[in-house]
């Protein structure tokens, strides 16, 4: 960890060091995402996804975004639909990646 991940650390000036191995979580994101839906909530998502350090799961993308599981789901149908985001495996396997351009 830097300095400046130290520092940095979104609208409400706290992080939290996770448990799963990934960047730090934001709080203003956190609290940004559980109140934004649809579109909003959907770029939320993908900037979540594209710090992830690998493949994750939907754990890791809750403890980032709060909210319900219903409301990740459907923003994560939406972004695969729309060619965003990959999907791998099933069940408690299933993992999420960003596609990048190019």
């Amino acid at each position: 960890m830097t300095i400046h991940e130290l520092c940095d650390c979104g609208e409400s000036g706290s992080v939290e060091l996770p448990a799963d191995g990934g960047p730090p979580i934001q709080r203003g994101r956190l609290e940004r995402a559980s109140r934004a839906s649809g579109e909003e909530f959907d770029a939320c998502v993908v900037e979540v996804l594209g710090e992830a350090p690998r493949r994750v799961g939907a754990a890791y993308l809750r403890a980032r975004l709060g909210g319900p599981r219903w409301k990740l789901l459907g923003s994560l149908r939406r972004l695969i639909a729309a060619g965003v985001v990959e999907r791998t495996g099933v069940t408690s396997g299933t993992r999420y990646l960003l596609r990048r351009a190019g």
